[in-house]
């Protein structure tokens, strides 16, 4: 589950005495173990007064943590915050360091539980100065670590109800409460509640409409927002509901937005609409080349632009192919293999690259390495199953022309002309097709505002 970055009180800060602040920085440990051994002896004498006992056991319960040793600082936390002789501030700190403990070094979600629940009870009633000067900041955690207790116990209908909570006591920030909309949204779809994870949905972008526009995660949300509406992975209802975030100006600048198209060719392949396919496809195509053909690979990668690509470019060679064409599917994966050259689906790429040079283009076998890799089937189609297939020594339209001048006669003077004739008409048209496509991804590229 998406945490919540930076909160307000890191694992490493401690809890003052009531004097003082509530919880102090953390600062780089250099204490050793005999001298919290010392340290808690001290404490414990008759030298010094309660809240002086409580304080400095709290300080050395936060060592211990720092120290890697969360056996010997759980008791000391437990053993704070259920004294009464102890002051507030500890009592508070040291019942979220408990569940701190339980929740994230001890994977025991159901203490965890508790020791929030403890520190909300503790915060509420506190009349202590240093609390109520934090009430907000400490509430806020409380319920936000609370609720993710009840979540990794599958006890969605609690975790929701911890974050309207907190939600409605107005305590956050207005990214934190974008966060606990959101999250309250997850929850819901998780525990297949459709209405109240729509309404959720629908809460975030009414309150805060530019939430997730610095960096494309509005997309994603978006893209999660779907699966409110509770529908069937292939109900024909997901194209127009996809089709609505495509189109969305707003979101062409985003490369996520280019898994967006992704779905939609992938369900229009599965539904068998055709003429969707071929459409979104190009449109696909052309909005990578305008928008994101000069983003770093690594980027691309990172929002699974090199995945997408060869699915889309899959997925149209495909049709393409069924419907009679072979020289513009041959064209689409000679530039995928150029953008993309070890993408999982580069290997699937070239085979079908052999098939369609060998099966449509007639290559003779004496201009062919043979081996016995079987071409795996991709999408949907039928027509995108294919056989073991020999491999050439070159890709694309320059394998062409070099067999055309390499190629020995297997047949008489005839049956020789006519293969040269097909071989030089196959060039001509590759070409042709090579450069349609490449005119209409610049001009595509041209527009870009």
């Amino acid at each position: 589950m998406a945490m919540v970055t930076c909160l307000l009180f890191a694992c490493g800060r401690v809890a003052a005495q009531e004097s003082g602040d509530v919880f102090v920085s953390n600062q780089p440990i250099t204490v050793t173990y005999e001298e919290l051994l010392a340290r808690e002896q001290h404490a414990r004498s008759d030298r010094i007064t309660a809240s002086e006992k409580f304080h400095e056991l709290t300080q050395i319960a936060h060592d211990y943590y720092r120290l890697g040793d969360f056996g010997k600082s759980l008791s000391l936390f437990q053993e704070v915050s259920g004294s009464a002789d102890a002051d507030d501030g500890s009592r508070v700190d040291s019942a979220r360091m408990v569940g701190q403990i339980y929740l994230f070094a001890k994977n025991d979600p159901a203490k965890a539980e508790g020791a929030y629940s403890e520190m909300l009870k503790l915060t509420e009633s506190s009349q202590s100065p240093n609390v109520v000067h934090s009430k907000g900041q400490l509430l806020g955690e409380g319920y936000e670590k609370l609720a993710i207790a009840y979540q990794a116990q599958q006890q969605f209908d609690k975790s929701t109800g911890a974050r309207k909570e907190m939600l409605a006591k107005g305590i956050l920030s207005p990214e934190r409460m974008a966060i606990g909309i959101l999250e309250n949204a997850r929850d819901y779809l998780k525990a297949k509640d459709f209405t109240e994870s729509l309404a959720s949905y629908d809460l975030l972008e009414k309150q805060f409409p530019d939430y997730g526009r610095d960096d494309g995660r509005i997309v994603n949300i978006q893209l999660e927002r779907i699966e409110a509406y509770g529908l069937d992975r292939n109900d024909p209802k997901r194209i127009e509901l996809l089709s609505s975030i495509w189109q969305d100006q707003r979101n062409m600048k985003y490369p996520q937005s280019l898994n967006v198209g992704r779905e939609i060719v992938g369900l229009a392949d599965f539904l068998g609409k055709g003429d969707v396919v071929v459409a979104l496809a190009n449109e696909w195509l052309q909005r990578y080349e305008s928008e994101f053909h000069d983003l770093p690979l690594e980027i691309k990668k990172s929002v699974n632009i090199d995945i997408a690509y060869g699915q889309v470019v899959i997925t149209l060679a495909t049709w393409l192919e069924g419907e009679g064409d072979y020289i513009t599917p041959i064209a689409l994966y000679e530039r995928f293999l150029r953008a993309f050259p070890g993408s999982m689906f580069s290997d699937y790429a070239r085979k079908t690259l052999d098939r369609l040079y060998k099966d449509k283009l007639g290559y003779a076998p004496e201009d062919r390495i043979a081996d016995d890799i079987e071409s795996q089937g991709m999408g949907t189609s039928s027509s995108s199953q294919s056989s073991s297939a020999p491999r050439r020594r070159h890709l694309g339209a320059e394998s062409i022309t070099r067999n055309e001048h390499t190629q020995e006669p297997e047949s008489p003077a005839t049956r020789s002309g006519s293969r040269k004739l097909w071989i030089v008409l196959s060039v001509v048209v590759g070409i042709v097709a090579v450069a349609f496509i490449a005119l209409r991804l610049h001009r595509g590229r041209q527009r870009r505002p």
